[in-house]
């Protein structure tokens, strides 16, 4: 119990085993691998940790699955979908497109994202204005977004957009 407590890798009683005593050796030599492995990644680590856990506002969005972390600049999102408590972010790495699914509510994301970039055209939507390349006004008011992405407009909405757009400079008369 007391080797343990110190962090013993294995232990071994006598009369000495052979096996038991080849098995602990290969259990040190693991444990002494798996540190220099961490060594060598706590540096990356700590700041993609670091980027995760931070609250404050950055220029940057971390997005993290059960496969992968991407991080991903803010003038490279296409758009937020809300489903449900989810969101979907779409955004373009290395110039494909991708999505990914968070567990983060797309309320979540209009607090985070900087108010003079992005935009909330619909309940289901937030767009980044950057990105907005035509504005559809008809019976079915849309955007079209880089990408080929055409995403609805609420009525409710449509007019504080355009006049969203030429507050900020994204639209000219």
């Amino acid at each position: 119990i007391r080797a343990f407590r110190l962090n013993a890798v294995d232990y071994i009683l006598k009369p000495i085993s052979i096996p038991e005593l080849r098995t602990a050796a290969l259990k040190l030599q693991e444990k002494v691998q798996y540190k220099h492995l961490l060594a060598g990644s706590a540096q990356s680590y700590r700041e993609i940790s670091s980027l995760v856990n931070s609250k404050a506002k950055h220029n940057r969005l971390t997005l993290r699955d059960s496969n992968a972390i991407e991080i991903v600049d803010f003038a490279d999102v296409y758009f937020i979908e809300a489903q449900g408590s989810y969101s979907k972010v779409v955004f373009c790495k290395n110039k494909t497109t991708k999505e990914m699914v968070m567990s983060v509510s797309i309320a979540d994301y209009e607090e985070l994202l900087p108010v003079d970039l992005f935009y909330r055209i619909h309940k289901s939507y937030l767009i980044n204005c950057a990105q907005l390349k035509k504005i559809f006004r008809d019976d079915n008011n849309t955007v079209l977004l880089s990408g080929n992405h055409t995403l609805p407009v609420s009525r409710r909405r449509f007019s504080q957009l355009v006049d969203f757009l030429h507050s900020h400079q994204f639209a000219h008369e």
